[in-house]
C-alpha cells in the first residue's frame, strides 16, 4: 500500500466511527418527556388553533382533515416548539402528516421540556 491508500482507508474508517456514533442513542430514558404528557399537551396546542375542525380533533387525525394547509402547519409547528421548548428541522417538519407523526417525533426527541420544566438543552441542532 502507498500513502494515499492508508490515508484514504484511514478517513474511510474515521468517517464509518463518525457515523456509527452519531447513530447511537446516548440519551437516558429520563431525558424524555412521557408519551402521555405529549399526546395531551400536542393536542392542547392543535385546540388553540382557531381554524381547525374540532370534533376531528384526534390522535389519528390528518392536518388535512382538520382543514389546514401549509400556512397553518408553520403556526402549529411554532406552537409545539415554544410548549416544548425544541426547535423542529423545517425538513422534519413538511414530512408531519397527522397528529400522530407529531407526538411521535417529540417522544423521541430527547430534552424536550416537561410540563412545568424548562431545559437548558433546547435545539434540534445537536
Amino acid at each position: 500500500m502507498n500513502n494515499q491508500n492508508d490515508v484514504n482507508m484511514i478517513l474511510i474508517i474515521v468517517d464509518l466511527l463518525c457515523w456509527q456514533d452519531s447513530h447511537h442513542d446516548h440519551h437516558a430514558p429520563s431525558d424524555y418527556v412521557d408519551r402521555t404528557d405529549v399526546e395531551r399537551r400536542v393536542l392542547e396546542c392543535l385546540s388553540r388553533v382557531d381554524k381547525i375542525n374540532h370534533s376531528k380533533l384526534s390522535l389519528d387525525a390528518t392536518f388535512e382533515s382538520l382543514g389546514l394547509d401549509s400556512l397553518d402547519m408553520v403556526e402549529v409547528v411554532i406552537q409545539i416548539e415554544e410548549e416544548f421548548f425544541i426547535d423542529i428541522y423545517d425538513e422534519d417538519a413538511i414530512d408531519f402528516l397527522t397528529v400522530k407523526q407529531v407526538v411521535d417525533y417529540i417522544s423521541d426527541f430527547p430534552f424536550a421540556m416537561r410540563d412545568g420544566q424548562y431545559s437548558t438543552n433546547t435545539s434540534a441542532y445537536q
